[in-house]
């Protein structure tokens, strides 16, 4: 991958439409991880850590983020 290439990242569900895009550009979908945090009593803080497994530095990021209905 070049240094100027652009860059897709998806949001923390497995999106077909991310897939189906980065399929049409000829790009490959950037490896992310996400890790959730939870409260002590049970239930999500709402604070996530996202690793980032590739260099992106330089680079134009495109985050496609579904907004539908999760189960989450």
């Amino acid at each position: 991958m070049s240094q100027h290439e652009m860059v897709l990242m998806e949001g923390r569900r497995s999106d077909p439409f991310a897939r189906t895009l980065a399929h049409h550009l000829g790009l490959p979908l950037c490896p992310v991880k996400f890790i959730e945090f939870l409260d002590d009593g049970g239930p999500r803080s709402g604070e996530t850590k996202v690793e980032i497994r590739e260099n992106i530095r330089g680079r134009d990021v495109c985050i496609i983020w579904s907004i539908g209905h999760t189960n989450y």
